[in-house]
């Protein structure tokens, strides 16, 4: 019998009211689900709506629409004293930039210690024993949690970011971009322990980032998001050798040397007015006349992966290391 999710998301939505120029809808009946243990990572361009997704699971933003259920309750218009209660004790994040998540008026230990005050932990040696346990844990000595963030590096900031992540033991981690600002070797370092302590403690990561080759190596399966939407989820390991979705299959040739790339034309186009419809077809070089009015469904294909396209595999990756070929004859020059 498979454990229960961890995490569930059901048609999810969540737009943002701009002034004097309408709705814009920042992520879009969004549903997959997170099980004990398992990393899923969320790629797409910037814009794709990634960071929104990620804030809006952990009801830092009201959805607008669909629901959320975590740990088997449902927090979609949860309060925010119930909320308290028991999602921020069992779901946490860690942001991108430790330099601006982190306060610099206060000392390591206090920005360690504030998750336990909030949670009513009163007894300052409770406090105490555990900074210096999330300290150790995270490769810091906890004798420097009288210093303040801004005397650390990058790399001990982060550290520090997911210490204060950790401090209730939650379930559920979001990592919005956590190496982005950090140079190869301490983004090598950070994911490391990120994979100790997911052994260690079982924990559920969702893994939002831009870096493919990270993505890969550290994700079970893996959502492709595009203008808000997911356009395919599956393995790793389908996602990176076999993509079905020709953004996708794009995303996955940035990883190859540049000749070997698909380049889509254009930028993103703006959330406030999407094309008609599959939102992906002014930049796709397989797209016909049914793409442009047409809305593709996110559809089962195979047992582990869903593509929301109308000829998934039109663009295909033969095989990790070779060229970029297509199902179908077309002009590639016109979008390198």
């Amino acid at each position: 019998m498979n454990a229960r999710p961890v995490l569930e998301m059901h048609g999810l939505g969540q737009s943002f009211s701009v002034p004097g120029r309408g709705e814009l809808q920042a992520v879009r009946d969004v549903s997959f689900s997170v099980a004990p243990g398992e990393t899923v990572g969320v790629v797409g361009e910037s814009g794709s709506g990634k960071t929104t997704l990620g804030r809006t699971l952990l009801r830092l933003y009201k959805p607008t629409s669909g629901s959320i259920i975590f740990e088997g309750q449902d927090i979609t218009h949860m309060s925010d004293r119930d909320l308290r209660r028991s999602v921020r004790r069992r779901a946490s994040m860690i942001f991108q930039n430790p330099a601006t998540s982190l306060s610099p008026t206060m000392s390591v230990g206090d920005i360690l210690a504030e998750p336990l005050l909030v949670h009513g932990v009163r007894s300052s040696r409770d406090r105490t024993r555990r900074v210096a346990e999330m300290l150790e844990l995270v490769g810091i000595d906890p004798d420097w949690s009288d210093r303040q963030a801004s005397e650390l590096s990058g790399g001990q900031r982060q550290r520090i970011g997911i210490a204060r992540a950790l401090m209730l033991d939650p379930a559920l981690i979001v990592a919005d971009e956590p190496t982005a600002s950090l140079d190869i070797s301490v983004q090598a370092q950070i994911i490391n322990l990120l994979n100790d302590l997911q052994t260690e403690r079982n924990l559920s990561f969702i893994f939002i980032s831009h870096d493919l080759s990270l993505v890969r190596h550290i994700s079970d399966r893996v959502a492709v998001m595009y203008l808000g939407e997911i356009v395919e989820i599956g393995t790793s390991e389908e996602i990176f050798n076999n993509p079905r979705h020709p953004y996708t299959a794009s995303l996955v040739s940035m990883t190859r040397a540049p000749d070997d790339r698909i380049v889509p034309v254009g930028e993103v186009p703006s959330a406030l007015a999407p094309p008609s419809g599959c939102y992906f077809h002014p930049r796709c070089p397989v797209a016909t006349a049914e793409c442009r009015t047409t809305h593709p469904e996110l559809t089962a294909v195979g047992d582990t992966r869903q593509v929301a396209c109308i000829r998934p595999g039109s663009l295909e990756v033969a095989a990790p290391d070779s060229l970029l070929t297509l199902a179908v004859p077309h002009p590639l020059a016109a979008v390198r």
